[in-house]
């Protein structure tokens, strides 16, 4: 059974904040494009499109950081030994100290 509060939640809840953000910053960009007809509330939209882009950047990061979880292969419970290959299983180095009740195993 997976965790509630996993990767894959984690990438949801960030992109539907993400989404609410950049509906909020499109409302803003419009309410001060009809108030502030001129120039200057021209860079003041501009402004304000080019933060609604980058947000939509990191909305967009979230859902493939949430399908790349998606593709992983399950975690594998124990340790990994080494195969005949001479390949590291992991990228630890040094000295484990092993303790109780570790949820990472040490």
């Amino acid at each position: 059974m997976t965790a509630p509060y996993g990767a894959r939640y984690w990438s949801a809840t960030l992109t539907a904040v993400l989404d609410e953000v950049a509906g909020r910053i499109d409302a803003a960009s419009r309410q001060l494009s009809d108030a502030w007809p001129d120039a200057r509330g021209d860079e003041w939209v501009q402004r304000l499109r080019d933060l609604r882009s980058a947000v939509q950047r990191d909305a967009d990061a979230a859902v493939e950081f949430g399908r790349a979880v998606d593709r992983l292969a399950p975690a594998v419970d124990g340790p990994q030994l080494g195969g005949t290959g001479a390949a590291r299983v992991d990228d630890r180095r040094g000295v484990t100290i092993p303790r109780l009740n570790d949820p990472t195993g040490g």
